[in-house]
């Protein structure tokens, strides 16, 4: 997993954090493939409160993870 670009959106304080991620995986030819993914964070306290993860739907099926 690589992280390709983090984010913030926040007013005074942050609501949520989170970052562009590039999972590194093989495809079922056995050939290299990136799922592209965004993982979003809620916070209190400097501990994660909530966890979202959004796939993108094209690098998944690119990939072979969805039909």
């Amino acid at each position: 997993m690589e992280l390709l670009q983090s984010f913030m959106l926040a007013e005074s304080k942050p609501i949520k954090i989170g970052g562009v991620y590039a999972i590194h995986v093989s495809d079922k030819a056995g050939q290299p493939c990136d799922v592209s993914a965004i993982i979003l964070l809620d916070t209190s306290q400097d501990k994660i409160t909530n966890e979202w993860l959004f796939y993108n739907a094209d690098s998944l099926i690119a990939c072979g993870w969805a039909q």
